[in-house]
């Protein structure tokens, strides 16, 4: 069953997300690195939260390579915080930034950049869009989307 306006919500964030990816140029800037690709849900329409993933795919990942791509999406209007990770020798056997994008004073994003192997083993975020993408319906997705509004503003869920 279609709960009223959680659809329209989230194309609506969708939306915002695209917009913002253009405002940074992330897409394009990630491109001279890899292929990135838009992962998690703002790939399933599933936003809820001002969350924005991408997974970056490289022959082999270099944190000068993903430095130098941060370091110039860092100085656009709006980013006021990039936080870094060294995963190559972890479990996720990778490189991650975060940056904080404030859209304007109630509005700040989250967006989580992974720059991988091409070859990584996984698991891995592209996997999942298309299975996800075919498997929901505007019911499921609704349904999803409801729950999802009812626990934002919990912190325990967090």
């Amino acid at each position: 069953m279609k709960i009223p306006g959680v659809l329209d919500r989230q194309s609506a964030r969708q939306r915002r997300a695209g917009e913002i990816l253009g405002r940074l140029d992330l897409i394009e800037r990630w491109a001279e690195v890899g292929t990135p690709k838009l992962v998690g849900a703002a790939a399933y329409g599933l936003m809820v939260a001002l969350d924005i993933d991408i997974e970056i795919y490289c022959n082999a990942p270099t944190v000068e390579a993903g430095f130098r791509i941060v370091s110039e999406v860092a100085t656009r209007p709006g980013v006021w915080k990039v936080r870094f990770s060294n995963e190559l020798e972890g479990p996720d056997q990778g490189l991650y930034w975060q940056l904080r994008y404030r859209a304007d004073e109630n509005e700040i994003w989250k967006i989580d950049m992974w720059l991988l192997a091409h070859d990584h083993p996984g698991p891995r975020s592209v996997d999942l869009v298309t299975a996800m993408k075919t498997a929901l319906t505007d019911d499921t997705t609704s349904a999803i989307l409801a729950i999802k509004e009812a626990l934002l503003d919990q912190p325990d869920v967090h």
